[in-house]
């Protein structure tokens, strides 16, 4: 059942497991300490396979195999660390006091966890049966930076005792305005702290499975391309390394677009990448048939980002120069057909979910993993692809900004706005894929399942939240503005009440963008109309139907400041 407050899930142990897994799991460094009995540790795992990993999925369904948790345990102990470690973050167990001692359980994992990274980013491996430089290494990397720790949100105690040696002395002569300020600084600032935190961390994970994937050659083509006349054993452990490639070549694009450094990829990527079948061998189950499947069409979308990073932001001096030149539109038309070709290729209109609201079965029946597992990856593949348009787009709102502000005709005037057809119909589709966004948290948090979804997800919401505001304030039809806010509105209810803790960024965010669009709602104001320009956009025969529009009054609106 659901906690009422929380939405983490609690696991239901198994009475006994059997004798073969009891005895592996007996070997496991957390069992043999007493953290953990063998059943916890069973159902920790089964767990994580059933509600974690269906919405980003790194891993393939392996491991979610009892009969290879003797692997898993003896030969990935970095990956069976992490694993346990996210599991019992978003996990409890259903005793007295089962919330207590998961949290105690999840931070002593985290610093086992933090113990093996050492070991291998110092290259301390020990020769002995345990390896931690292991392809499922990478996969343990890849995993943290989906889904973080809580020990990454927590608040830095030192700045905690520098904030206080600095208090005023006498904080009774304080206005109560002031420490109000203050205090609303201080949270946004804990906010950016925590994203900046997790983005850092993100990029020093990135660059360690890409040196460990070196390393191992996961980057190196196959030394045989007939991958359907090897055993299933051999097929699997090509397909994995191939997999491997393509997941570290994804989460390296969208990391680096994210936080805006630069990647060099590795000079065999494109070419491992084409190697891949686009329909995987034959002999593997439908369900990691549509694995690969997805995987492909993941790589496909990173390519184009890759594109469009390359092309359209290399910096801000050629984003300035094509806004400038007028050049931008035409890039802009040039990838809206690739979006278009992309989606025709790989979307197909899904988004319903099965009913899970029922969570009886025990967690090692997994066919309820392979019942869902394709739905919510595919929100999250969704997800990918309306942000990426929604930043690609975005463009188009920075130059109706720039005209604006180079045409103003002095520092103190107000600068008011010009939106041409084709900015537009740009901005017209950032809103629509915002709004996008917002519908896939909601669906998710309808299913419960929007606390299991990765941290990816959450700064998606963020980024989509920040140009919905910026895209409503240049002028919308008001029916348009009352849908956006209500489906917003929609979208922080299911933020707030599906969460795995407070220190959750997505929940500490939630808070923020509540009182944000309070205050923002209270700011639109019925313009004087749509310029000439717009009103060839309408093709509405009602005249009152076109003034209809709502919109800041001018850039001068605290929102535009962050330009």
């Amino acid at each position: 059942m659901l906690d009422s407050d929380l939405s983490v899930q609690s696991i239901r142990i198994i009475s006994s497991a059997p004798k073969k897994i009891r005895s592996v799991w007996k070997k496991c460094r957390f069992v043999r300490t007493g953290l953990l009995s063998v059943e916890e540790a069973v159902a920790l795992v089964d767990s994580f396979f059933i509600d974690m990993l269906p919405h980003a999925p790194t891993l393939d369904g392996f491991y979610a195999d009892h009969a290879n948790h003797h692997q898993l345990v003896t030969y990935e102990p970095l990956l069976c660390c992490v694993i346990l470690t996210l599991s019992s973050r978003y996990h409890f167990f259903p005793t007295a006091g089962g919330r207590a001692r998961s949290d105690l359980i999840h931070h002593a994992l985290w610093e086992a966890c933090q113990q093996l990274l050492m070991q291998l980013m110092l290259g301390q491996e020990r020769s002995s049966r345990s390896r931690i430089r292991t392809p499922g290494s990478i996969e343990a990397l890849l995993l943290l930076i989906e889904w973080h720790p809580q020990a990454l949100h927590l608040p830095d105690f030192d700045d905690l005792d520098s904030d206080i040696s600095t208090t005023s002395s006498n904080p009774e002569h304080e206005s109560e305005p002031a420490i109000e300020t203050r205090t609303v600084a201080k949270w946004l600032a804990t906010i950016i702290s925590s994203s900046r935190q997790s983005h850092r961390m993100a990029g020093m994970l990135l660059g360690c499975a890409g040196a460990l994937a070196n390393e191992l050659g996961i980057f190196q083509p196959p030394a045989d391309d007939f991958v359907g006349e090897k055993s299933s054993r051999e097929q699997y452990l090509i397909m994995r390394r191939m997999s491997l490639a393509k997941l570290v070549y994804v989460c390296q694009q969208h990391t680096s677009a994210r936080i805006g450094f630069t990647y060099t990829p590795s000079q065999n990527i494109p070419h491992v990448i084409s190697m891949v079948p686009s329909s995987p061998a034959a002999g593997l189950s439908a369900d990691d048939r549509e694995w690969h499947t997805l995987l492909t069409a993941r790589v496909e979308l990173a390519q184009i980002l890759r594109s469009v990073v390359d092309v359209v932001l290399p910096s801000s001096l050629v984003m300035s120069e094509l806004i400038r030149s007028g050049r931008y539109v035409g890039m802009l038309d040039h990838f809206d057909a690739l979006f278009t070709s992309w989606k025709n290729s790989h979307l197909d209109g899904q988004g319903k979910y099965l009913d899970v609201s029922v969570h009886f079965v025990l967690v090692w029946e997994l066919i309820l993993r392979e019942q869902v597992s394709r739905q919510y990856f595919r929100e999250i593949l969704n997800a990918e692809y309306y942000t990426i348009i929604m930043g690609t787009f975005s463009l188009a709102i920075q130059a109706v900004v720039d005209r604006a502000l180079s045409e103003r005709p002095g520092p103190s005037r107000p600068v008011y706005l010009v939106v041409p057809p084709t900015d537009y119909r740009f901005i017209e589709a950032v809103v629509d894929c915002c709004l996008e966004i917002f519908k896939i948290v909601i669906r998710l948090a309808e299913a419960r399942q929007l606390a299991f979804a990765p941290e990816s997800l959450f700064v998606r919401v963020t980024m989509a939240s920040v140009f919905l505001m910026k895209a409503l304030g240049l002028g919308v039809k008001k029916s348009k503005l009352d849908h956006s806010l209500s489906t917003l509105a929609q979208a922080i209810s299911g933020l707030k009440t599906n969460r795995p803790d407070d220190l959750h960024f997505g929940y500490q965010y939630v808070k923020l963008l509540d009182v944000c669009m309070a205050n923002l709602q209270a700011s639109f104001l019925p313009s004087m109309g749509l310029q000439p320009e717009q009103e060839q956009l309408n093709d509405c025969q009602n005249p009152l139907e076109r003034t209809e529009t709502c919109g800041y009054d001018s850039l001068d609106h605290d929102l535009f400041r962050f330009w």
